[in-house]
């Protein structure tokens, strides 16, 4: 297979995850080293024997109905992966895979950015490669992320870069908080952390409600004319902010078509805080759960400058993020 054209797949109409797969097949085929360090993952992850990279498949041959992302060949055997950034599995896709017809051993895994549910018959395959040290079924792409980053070449470096805007880096966080976008219990931790910024808000009038990750706060009516502020975080914001390290806390305004007049002063600010510095850019989206309301500004920070060791730090810093944010909103609006 030749070389992949690293320009023809930029300017492609493949969607996010074939796009990436395309990139990362390019990488490895111009830095071949990348492909063993992801088999060695796997491999010692999974509990398998050292195995011998020999190239990588962009979409390798499956049949009309599966069709795997990605295949990392080896003297020994295969591995099939199936790469997933932000999108659902498909119905019985990794089942389907696990039946795919085979000319030699082969093995699947399933690589992500998010939580999957996985089911018991194919956890259970001895086909199937998951993390023997972790209580996920999968690997995480951030797992793969120390591998690309310890190569030098300028090719690695910006796939590294790459990779950390798809919100593939290992988390930043203190080590009681690096598993937040995984594990229930520490989601639910943090919203807890959040009371005192929904306390700040309830004083006013407001309602707040949890998302049912618990990743995120909605705040309804803390001004007759704001409708919505919106708490969340994410790994991933877009298009990327210089300056502004993933994860990321966000707060997003909207208003009422109508109402649009009371944020009118809001304008590519940004706001210098004591935990460091918050980003704010104008939005026109209409709200998918309502089309009279417009999501029209957005303010983004480092989750790494709100979340420390202490609750009592964070509960704090979480509430001076929510204040700062509101009094830069509804500052001109009030007056």
């Amino acid at each position: 297979m030749g070389t992949t054209n690293i320009f023809r797949i930029a300017g492609s109409d493949l969607g996010a995850e074939d796009k990436f797969t395309a990139f990362l097949h390019y990488l490895i085929q111009s830095i071949p080293s990348v492909g063993q360090g992801m088999v060695d993952v796997i491999c010692q992850r999974s509990g398998l024997a050292h195995a011998t990279f020999v190239r990588a498949v962009d979409h390798p041959d499956g049949d009309a109905e599966s069709k795997p992302d990605f295949m990392l060949t080896c003297k020994e055997f295969d591995i099939l992966c199936e790469h997933k950034l932000e999108s659902d599995l498909g119905i019985r896709q990794l089942e389907r895979y696990l039946e795919l017809p085979k000319s030699r051993p082969t093995y699947l895994v399933l690589i992500t950015n998010r939580k999957h549910e996985i089911a018991e018959d194919v956890i259970r395959s001895a086909s199937y490669l998951r993390p023997k040290d972790s209580p996920v079924p999968f690997f995480y792409w951030e797992e793969f992320h120390p591998i690309i980053a310890r190569h030098s070449d300028l090719l690695a470096q910006d796939f590294v870069t790459y990779m950390r805007e798809l919100g593939m880096a290992p988390c930043p966080l203190p080590a009681d908080w690096v598993r937040i976008f995984q594990s229930r219990d520490v989601a639910e931790r943090f919203y807890e952390t959040t009371k005192d910024m929904r306390s700040y808000f309830e004083k006013m009038g407001a309602q707040c409600k949890a998302d049912p990750s618990r990743l995120g706060v909605q705040v309804k009516r803390p001004r007759e004319w704001l409708p919505l502020l919106y708490f969340y975080i994410s790994k991933v914001v877009k298009p990327a902010i210089a300056g502004v390290e993933p994860p990321f806390l966000i707060a997003r305004i909207f208003v009422q078509e109508t109402e649009m007049e009371n944020v009118r002063h809001l304008r590519g600010n940004e706001i210098s805080t004591l935990n460091g510095l918050v980003v704010g850019r104008a939005m026109n989206e209409r709200a998918s759960w309502n089309n009279r309301f417009v999501l029209c500004y957005e303010f983004v920070g480092s989750l790494e400058n709100y979340i420390s060791e202490s609750s009592v730090d964070t509960r704090a810093k979480l509430q001076d993020f929510g204040r700062a944010v509101f009094e830069h909103v509804a500052s001109a609006a009030d007056a």
